[in-house]
């Protein structure tokens, strides 16, 4: 229903009616329908994070591995994008209020270990909070640009992560600027 109507357009009734739940019911679940559709954008990342975890081939520098990461994320929200800011911008945005154990709390932190090791495994020494709270900044931005970008294949959501990761590392590692090419393609 999200993807046909968006997010607005549905009543709580209306999902509980096609789940085949009684109102209440649906609420015990779910306690709005913005937490519905972050479950079902939490599937959609946690289904890229896994995708980019089974790759073949693994990038040579960290902000290339950290590309593959958020653009494998990417493709996997796409059948969503029609109800995605929404939903984003209730559940996960700079302003909504994570609870432990929340979907848009697990996908932060399952988000932020893929960073974490994938800096480990390029020799990076892993952030402190405040360069990790940029990282989630930057993260939710590109989401954002994503979201509304009708570019070609997306290219200028390309290049708004490939900056966006450019100015991460340019944080976390402010001597060692030029080797940080992101995009792969």
């Amino acid at each position: 229903l999200f993807e046909q109507r968006g997010l607005a357009a549905v009543t709580t009734r209306e999902l509980a009616a096609a789940a085949g739940l009684g109102v209440g019911t649906f609420f015990n679940y779910f306690p709005n329908k913005e937490a519905l559709g972050m479950t079902i954008l939490a599937d959609a990342l946690a289904s890229g994070r896994k995708q980019w975890r089974h790759r073949k081939t693994r990038m040579d520098n960290a902000p290339a591995e950290l590309f593959a990461l958020i653009w494998a994320e990417l493709r996997s929200l796409g059948p969503h994008r029609s109800f995605a800011a929404p939903v984003l911008e209730a559940c996960i945005g700079p302003f909504a209020r994570l609870e432990p154990g929340d979907p848009a709390e697990s996908t932060r932190l399952a988000h932020l270990e893929a960073m974490l090791e994938i800096l480990e495994r390029q020799g990076v020494e892993p952030p402190g909070f405040v360069a990790q709270h940029l990282y989630w900044t930057l993260y939710l931005g590109v989401l954002a640009f994503w979201i509304r970008d009708d570019s070609p294949r997306q290219e200028d959501t390309r290049l708004v992560l490939d900056q966006s990761l450019d100015l991460f590392f340019v944080t976390i590692n402010p001597g060692n600027v030029a080797d940080s090419q992101g995009d792969p393609s």
